[in-house]
């Protein structure tokens, strides 16, 4: 996940859809291995501004939830609300635990 930028990708995706985001978190080149949460904040996002489309091409089974995969990888599995549908919404990541200059962001634009 990357914080938006001049370079924005809006990540197109149904509504309803499980979504994995997955990163790694490396503090002094070292990977976490113990991160204790993450937060999920979603809102809304002008779908008009200049961004580029990305269908997401991978779909999580399962529920929504952190995972830890070791060596610092991590996946949360974001259920989408299916109430998304036609709209377009900023994901905010708070890691627990973890002091970050800028939360990672992901945009996204949903359909039916």
């Amino acid at each position: 996940m990357e914080n938006p930028g001049p370079d924005n990708v809006l990540n197109v995706a149904k509504a309803g859809q499980t979504i994995p985001l997955k990163w790694r978190l490396l503090q002094s080149g070292q990977p976490v291995t113990d991160l204790s949460g993450v937060t999920v904040q979603v809102s809304n996002y002008d779908c008009g501004l200049s961004t580029t489309s990305d269908p997401v091409g991978e779909t999580a089974a399962g529920k929504s939830g952190l995972q830890n995969l070791d060596g610092g990888y991590y996946q949360y599995n974001w259920a989408t609300p299916k109430s998304c549908a036609n709209s377009c919404k900023t994901l905010t990541l708070t890691l627990q635990g973890i002091a970050l200059d800028s939360p990672p962001q992901a945009l996204f634009k949903f359909t039916k």
